[in-house]
């Protein structure tokens, strides 16, 4: 890891808001007028994607095998939606050994005009040489609220977390349909 952060710019990180940094390297946000587009099922897709860091990280050597560990993990952040920007905060449980393992949890997404979205998540962690993990998996709309109210769908995700879980991105692609669609 040093390799990858000098001294003198992991110092100059640390006192920078991580979420900032995560941000910008997302790449560029354009805010546009949102256009729901339905398709001939009359499903919605989507395309977002979301940058978190960690709140809070607790976990347990299970002891049976070397490197066996129990997590749960709090996360916060951004998502980014075509048209529109929404908090996210995430609460996840990790079952890994030696870094691999699997991930399930719940996404709530806040937008400006105080609808939501609730995600469930699944997926599996692989370690990387840097520290962090990529991951994939798969998720389903559990709830929604104002504009959201009956949200009913699935899709998939890819990611990545940086330095031990402390933060990470993920894009998500899927389709969602609501009452009345």
């Amino acid at each position: 890891m040093d390799a990858l952060f000098p001294v003198a710019l992991r110092e100059v990180c640390s006192r920078m808001p991580l979420l900032l940094i995560l941000t910008c390297l997302a790449g560029p946000v354009v805010t546009v007028d949102a256009q729901v587009v339905e398709e001939a099922d009359g499903s919605i897709p989507v395309k977002f994607r979301v940058v978190v860091h960690s709140t809070n990280w607790e976990s347990l050597d299970v002891g049976d095998v070397t490197g066996h560990i129990l997590a749960v993990g709090g996360f916060k952040g951004l998502a980014f939606f075509e048209g529109e920007v929404a908090t996210a905060s995430e609460v996840s449980i990790f079952d890994k050994t030696n870094g691999r393992g699997s991930a399930e949890g719940y996404v709530l997404f806040t937008f400006d005009d105080g609808a939501t979205q609730v995600i469930a998540i699944q997926g599996e962690d692989v370690p990387t040489q840097e520290g962090g993990s990529v991951f994939d998996g798969s998720y389903s709309y559990t709830r929604g609220s104002g504009r959201f109210e009956g949200i009913k769908g699935s899709g998939t995700f890819t990611g990545q977390f940086y330095i031990d879980v402390q933060s990470g991105y993920s894009a998500f692609t899927g389709s969602y349909t609501l009452p009345g669609s």
